[in-house]
């Protein structure tokens, strides 16, 4: 969840030393070297991030099922969610989590790997 966080593709927007210059792809050890925190086990805000992954892992997987109708917003609203999960975790202040808002909406996008978009 983290690895797929706003928070995480900012770091990589800011560090990666060739996303988003030469190539769409962020390399093996850059994730390597992520600032990582792991929440205690008991962590209430890991148990809902957990449970809103797996929401997430059903509406795509009902989203492709005939019929299965368009669940995009649904999921939208989970991965939101769990950026403020990831943000409450790594205690980021209110004004460094909209500077990371901002860049997202910026369109640091374009710059993703599919394989990164398919994960988001």
């Amino acid at each position: 969840m983290y690895i797929n966080s706003t928070l995480a593709r900012y770091y990589h927007f800011l560090t990666s030393t060739s996303w988003a210059v030469e190539r769409g792809t962020i390399l093996h050890g850059e994730y390597k070297r992520m600032p990582f925190i792991i929440p205690d086990k008991d962590d209430p805000r890991l148990k809902e991030a957990l449970t809103l992954f797996e929401e997430i892992v059903l509406l795509y997987q009902k989203r492709d099922e005939p019929l299965g109708g368009s669940s995009s917003e649904d999921i939208k609203k989970a991965k939101e969610r769990i950026d403020e999960l990831v943000f409450e975790i790594y205690d980021v202040v209110p004004i460094e989590q909209q500077l990371v808002k901002d860049k997202e909406r910026q369109g640091q996008t374009p710059y993703l790997s599919s394989s990164i978009i398919a994960n988001r």
